[in-house]
């Protein structure tokens, strides 16, 4: 799994609409399954590629690549704890793929895959999420995000 974090409004949400083809304007490449894909919705994507906004439960019937919008947002912990044991399972099961966008990073750690880092509509560096429990980043708005995060949760 890819957690894509970063400011509000640096187009999270967007990419996971480009990669749905629910978004057609857009530049640069986008690969699902090693293989280029194009920007309308084909039968072979919507097979492929699942979008799952905030209501996990009603919307999850696993393809081979989930995107993930905010899924554990507005869930109180113990049903976040259900949705990331869900995610892992099919992970493990089915050979999943996923990409979440999140402002939690305690999410992205928990799930110990990679972790982009979006600031300003550009990725400004990639890591494995354990970097963030290690403090292994190199871009100064990483270890920004991981400081507040840390501050955040001593409150």
């Amino acid at each position: 799994m890819l957690g894509l974090v970063g400011e509000s409004g640096c187009g999270k949400s967007a990419i996971l609409r480009c990669v749905a083809g629910l978004y057609q304007d857009w530049t640069g490449e986008i690969a699902l399954a090693g293989a280029q894909v194009g920007r309308e919705i084909d039968r072979a994507r919507s097979r492929l590629v699942q979008m799952v906004f905030q209501d996990p439960f009603g919307s999850l019937h696993p393809p081979r690549v989930l995107l993930l919008d905010e899924p554990t947002s507005a869930l109180n912990v113990s049903v976040q704890a259900e949705i990331l044991n869900l995610r892992s399972d099919l992970r493990q099961k089915e050979g999943l793929t996923s990409l979440m966008v999140t402002h939690d990073l305690g999410v992205v750690v928990h799930l110990r895959d990679r972790v982009a880092v979006r600031l300003q509509g550009e990725i400004v560096e990639t890591r494995g999420a354990s970097d963030l429990a290690t403090a292994g980043l190199a871009h100064p708005y990483s270890k920004r995000l991981v400081d507040s995060s840390r501050r955040m949760s001593h409150v």
